[in-house]
């Protein structure tokens, strides 16, 4: 991933941490083609989230990860259970320095819509988190939006 993307979208915590993290893969959207096949900056919003939902969030990811994993070799199987274990772990530290702090923070490359348990959305191909030193402050709002000018935090 080369320079930083030219267009951003904010999601809300605990989502964007465990988007960022690899945790997430799959991001519903209702407007998912517009969301489709893009390099993507992603910005945290600026509304805060409990400890809770974190938690929940990746306990659904999880048993998700879990039930795809059943048709893996047990060698497959534990090699992405020990990756998921340390995406969970660096979702959880992301969300104590991210939460509600209202700033691009990474960036994302999504694939083709597609649907997943009958919801539409788009599944994350690829994804970076940016140093904090990298991290600019979002104007905010929703949809699809141009990349601020730099202006620190």
């Amino acid at each position: 991933m080369q320079g930083k993307p030219s267009h951003y979208f904010v999601i809300r915590s605990p989502y964007a941490q465990l988007v960022l993290t690899g945790v997430k893969t799959f991001e519903w959207r209702t407007n998912a083609k517009m969301f489709a096949n893009k390099r993507l900056a992603v910005a945290v919003s600026k509304s805060r989230a409990h400890e809770d939902d974190l938690q929940n969030d990746i306990a659904r990811w999880e048993k998700r990860w879990h039930k795809f994993l059943k048709k893996a070799t047990a060698k497959d199987r534990e090699t992405a259970l020990e990756k998921l274990k340390r995406n969970r772990a660096k979702a959880e530290k992301l969300f104590g320095k991210t939460n509600g702090c209202g700033m691009i923070i990474g960036e994302i490359v999504t694939g083709d819509v597609a649907t997943y348990e009958g919801l539409l959305g788009i599944p994350v191909l690829e994804f970076k988190l940016w140093p904090e030193s990298e991290w600019i402050k979002s104007p905010g709002g929703l949809s699809v939006r141009h990349m601020p000018e730099k202006k620190g935090k």
